[in-house]
């Protein structure tokens, strides 16, 4: 079975905690969801995802602290119930947040993460690697900075384009049958801090990339 990105949808919301979100379209039965909340503080996380589906939400991590007020956590469920669904999401403090949502489908109806990683810094050019991401996987992430449009790394293409003054970029496919430490990375225009945080996911047994391949956001806040 191969996989295919479904939806992806993301909006800008007020300072409250918890706080819903809703995506675009009804889940699709079967599908893995992924949430990446990027918080306007460096000390702020989230600290808990649910929803009306009865979907266990599981963390993946939290990107380092960059010391200038962004944060990016990450959060997926698998085999998701199908219908509209309603995300509630808890930050460990109430500050701002951009909300981004993923939906793919073709995958196990086991649990399909298999490896992360994070990183930070003020370079122009900004990179950090997934170490043992298997081959065929699909890999999704953020990253969070201040100023300046990013310029995906090369083979990613633009997903969203700007929105909510963000922007959010790219496509991947990493259906290669290569395995090993991918590099998720980029370009500012300009050196500026930087934090983020990726993953690698299983496809089913069986699957493959098709229709644009696995999908990562860089999000940058307007200041």
């Amino acid at each position: 079975m191969a996989y295919a990105i479904v939806q992806t949808n993301n909006s800008n919301t007020s300072s409250a905690s918890p706080y819903t979100y809703t995506p675009t379209s009804a889940i699709t039965a079967g599908s893995l969801g992924v949430l990446l909340v990027h918080s306007y503080s460096n000390t702020v996380t989230v600290t808990s995802v649910t929803d009306d589906k009865g979907n266990t939400w599981t963390l993946v991590g939290h990107s380092p602290d960059n010391g200038v007020g962004e944060r990016v956590s990450m959060y997926y469920a698998y085999n998701m119930a199908a219908g509209a669904t309603v995300i509630t999401i808890t930050q460990s403090s109430t500050v701002g947040r951009t909300t981004a949502f993923t939906e793919v489908s073709g995958f196990s109806t086991t649990d399909p993460l298999a490896s992360s990683g994070t990183g930070s810094g003020g370079a122009a050019d900004f990179t950090f690697n997934i170490a043992t991401v298997p081959a065929n996987a699909l890999i999704i992430g953020a990253i969070s900075r201040q100023n300046n449009p990013p310029t995906a790394g090369a083979a990613y293409t633009s997903a969203y384009g700007t929105a909510n003054n963000f922007y959010q970029l790219g496509q991947y496919d990493l259906d290669t049958g290569a395995a090993g430490t991918i590099a998720f990375n980029g370009t500012q225009a300009a050196s500026n801090t930087w934090t983020g945080i990726a993953a690698a996911f299983n496809f089913a047994a069986g699957g493959g990339g098709s229709g644009g391949g696995a999908a990562h956001y860089y999000n940058q806040r307007r200041r």
